[in-house]
């Protein structure tokens, strides 16, 4: 692991003062999931601001609540900006200010960057002035965009022809003028004006494009080729007979935040000093996206925000990092848009989406094509919320009438499966037209799945059950034979997959493997993690067809302590216990991996809070992620 200094994540957002006084901002408290909210501290939201002075202390008369404007800090030779949406490598720009430097220009280049907009005030903006960027090379205007509403989010993608002879030496200046607005240039960088195209590049030394696609809380057996039966995904299915498939992939974590921490550092999540919702992935972690543009690569990330987000610490190494809940079809066109703006480097693009995960939206379209069938009922959001308050407040998912409330919720979970496996068809559709598969490599995979009453559990974070922990995992492209993969497979292989398929050497610390070799090993242990707070948080320890549950806790895998031991072969849906039945395989098997899995739970770092404000916190609840 490669640990270098740990930067400004963690300032707080907004200042308060009035008068002499001045107050704390008092974020939420994820693990009581009640307000810190002490004396001479507030709150603050586009809902309005909540004060408490401390006792016998008056409120001021005027108060002034300065609120930060995206981030903006200093990473090597590059600037790292951070906002709300649009993070990366560039520079954020406020009105009247300009960014300017010193570069040389080789022949026949070209400019390119991405122009971002995000509001700047609580609510709607002041002002109606457009937001202006300018480019000027040696006090020569040679570019000009304007946003017309600083109170909206807004994005493009332009390029700059530089002079053709070229100069040895040039002064760029960059500028913004007008409306207040939290604007940047993001991903600016100087190339070849001619990029060709994959498989047709204009220099030698090549890499192959990488796109990883991650379908959140996707159930293994959605697909047929992990014993799906209801047909849900007729693309992917396909798909997945034409790739390299393991068959016993694993998750590093039940829920969203310590699963892609292990995907995107090559570590577990207790490693990297990741448990639940209050932590993000500390700065001092290399990631696979930092990897990957050491080796030249153009890195860009299109998720759906809330956890898998720039102040979660996930946005590390890439360029572009575009974080927006929207829809399936904005996923696509934000991913198009990523890919037009080709500047000749090979791409690692990472894709996540949300399409299948609480609150189960499903698209009238499925609705009608295939309610009958499921079971999908006519919606609204209201009910949405009655349905889950009820569910999560069952003593026991036993109950008939819980149980038909339970059979909703799937139908719901199952039309959004359906849904996404449609859009992903056409997303790639438009890889292949590109000639990226033909010259790289398409990944699909899931951070965990999803509980509907297995083992009385409901949605995820709870314990290490197969439900939760088994996800898809599969690789088509570029001189991939179709094949099936019996050896255990974890997203902690990822990390060694993609900087082998980048021709890099992997972090000799790292855990897994490289899925590319898998084939050739022998079959190894794997892990998976709640990764909570709980007294009992749970841990898997899985050799072949035997399966352990123990606690997140040294001591008790020490001793040799079992929630319970499976014989995943004879038993998938984990209902007969063996531990303490009389068969020695499970204290044999702890003997052997105990060991391993507290050496897993040590961190190699320290943690890191997140801190989030009142407007992410809800949406943390509306995720299912805060009671």
């Amino acid at each position: 692991m490669r640990v270098r200094g740990a930067g400004s994540r963690g300032v707080t957002p907004q200042r308060l003062t009035g008068g002499e006084a001045s107050y704390r901002y008092a974020p939420p408290n994820l693990v009581s999931g009640a307000w810190d909210f002490p004396p001479d501290s507030f709150v603050a939201s586009r809902k309005g601001l909540f004060l408490r002075p401390a006792a016998g202390r008056e409120p001021p008369a005027s108060l002034t609540l300065s609120v930060l404007l995206g981030g903006r800090r200093r990473l090597d030779d590059t600037w790292r900006v951070t906002g709300n949406r649009f993070s990366g490598e560039g520079f954020a720009l406020r009105a009247g200010e300009a960014y300017e430097r010193e570069v040389a220009i080789p022949a026949a280049s070209g400019l390119r960057f991405a122009t971002t907009v995000e509001p700047a005030l609580l609510g709607e903006s002041a002002e109606d002035v457009p937001v202006r960027f300018r480019v000027l090379l040696d006090d020569q205007l040679v570019f000009e965009h304007a946003a017309p509403d600083p109170g909206r989010e807004a994005f493009a993608w332009h390029e700059v022809v530089l002079p053709a002879e070229g100069r040895s030496s040039a002064r760029v200046r960059f500028e913004v003028d007008g409306g207040l607005a939290h604007s940047a240039f993001l991903a600016p960088v100087i190339g070849p004006a001619e990029v060709g195209a994959p498989g047709a590049r204009l220099w030698t030394r090549r890499h192959p494009d990488i796109v990883l696609f991650l379908a959140d809380t996707f159930r293994a057996d959605n697909l047929q080729a992990y014993g799906g039966e209801l047909s849900l995904t007729p693309f992917l299915d396909r798909l997945a007979g034409e790739s390299l498939l393991f068959t016993r992939a694993w998750s590093a974590s039940t829920h969203t935040l310590p699963a892609h921490a292990a995907l995107f550092s090559g570590f577990y999540p207790h490693q990297v000093g990741v448990r639940d919702e209050t932590t993000v992935l500390p700065d001092a972690v290399s990631t696979i996206a930092e990897h990957l543009s050491a080796a030249g690569y153009r890195t860009g990330a299109i998720t759906d925000a809330v956890v898998v987000s720039d102040h979660r610490g996930l946005s590390q190494g890439f360029e572009w990092f575009d974080e927006r809940q929207i829809s399936i079809r904005s996923t696509a066109e934000r991913t198009r848009a990523f890919l037009d703006a080709d500047d000749g480097r090979p791409v690692f693009l990472f894709v996540q989406t949300y399409r299948t995960h609480l609150p189960y939206r499903v698209s009238a379209a499925t609705a009608r094509q295939h309610g009958e069938r499921l079971g999908i009922e006519q919606w609204n959001e209201p009910l949405q919320r009655e349905l889950v308050a009820r569910t999560r407040g069952a003593s026991s998912l036993d109950d008939p009438a819980v149980a038909r409330l339970v059979e909703k919720l799937q139908a719901r979970y199952r039309g959004g499966v359906i849904d996404l496996d449609r859009a992903l068809e056409g997303i790639v559709a438009d890889l292949r037209a590109r000639g990226m598969l033909a010259n790289g490599y398409f990944v699909f995979t899931s951070d965990h799945g999803e509980a509907f009453g297995e083992h009385n559990v409901l949605y995820h974070q709870g314990t290490v059950w197969e439900e939760l922990i088994s996800v898809p995992l599969f690789i088509v492209g570029a001189g991939i034979e179709p094949g099936r993969i019996d050896a255990a497979a974890s997203l902690v292989d990822l990390a060694p997959t993609l900087v082998e398929m980048a021709g890099r050497p992997p972090d000799p610390d790292w855990p897994g493997s490289s899925l590319l070799a898998l084939g050739t090993l022998e079959d190894r242990p794997a892990f998976a993690f709640q990764a909570t707070r709980r007294e009992r948080s749970t841990v898997a320890l899985i050799e072949g067809p035997h399966k352990l549950i123990g606690f997140e806790d040294p001591a008790a895998l020490e001793e040799g302590r079992l929630l319970g031991a499976y014989e995943l072969d004879r038993d998938p849906g984990e209902r007969r216990n063996v531990a303490g039945k009389g068969d020695a395989w499970p204290a044999e098997l702890m003997e052997r991996l105990g060991p391993q899995a507290r050496d897993l739970l040590t961190p190699r770092i320290d943690p890191e809070p997140a801190l989030l404000d009142v407007e992410r916190v809800d949406e943390l609840r509306a995720m299912g992620y805060v009671e």
